[in-house]
């Protein structure tokens, strides 16, 4: 099951910010009033305790981060799939994609459409508007809705999650 990989290995405590050692960007959000937003370390570059890979038997690259976001009083759970790129956002994409098809594999139908996928890949300024959007539509179309993917310059990811 993913989730008892996810909270046994990789919950980052009650923190709300995740700093990537390998390039140096940063992500944070700070909770409103309500809020249920937990961060789960799963790349084992960032967090060699996660055992993810390992227990959803992935090949291939993973994004670093899956973020859990609910509000009070909505039953919509969302869970953004988070890539600290820098500067190589299609192989960021491919990572989030990636992690996507593993995840939706290993879980229970019922639970995946219970669900309101997202994905932020934050960058550092590098491609094209066209690039961008071509790579926006991949990711759109595999998560399964308009305006779920973000490719972003800015560190704080609250507006994009609470929208």
């Amino acid at each position: 099951m993913p989730f008892n990989s996810l909270v046994l290995s990789c919950l980052l405590s009650r923190d709300t910010s995740f700093k990537d050692t390998g390039t140096g960007m940063e992500i944070k959000i700070k909770p409103e009033n309500g809020e249920t937003i937990l961060f789960f370390i799963i790349d084992g570059e960032s967090n060699r305790l996660s055992t993810f890979r390992d227990d959803l038997a992935i090949e291939g690259e993973i994004c670093d981060l899956i973020i859990l976001y609910s509000a009070k009083g909505s039953n919509e759970k969302v869970l953004c799939l988070t890539e600290l790129k820098g500067k190589d956002i299609k192989h960021g994409t491919e990572q989030v994609k990636n992690t996507y098809i593993s995840l939706s594999k290993n879980m229970n139908k019922n639970h995946l459409k219970k669900i309101r996928w997202k994905s932020y890949i934050h960058m550092n300024r590098c491609s094209s508007p066209r690039d961008l959007k071509k790579l926006r539509y991949q990711l759109d179309t595999i998560l399964g809705s308009p305006n779920s993917a973000m490719y972003s310059e800015d560190i704080n990811i609250g507006g994009f999650l609470r929208k």
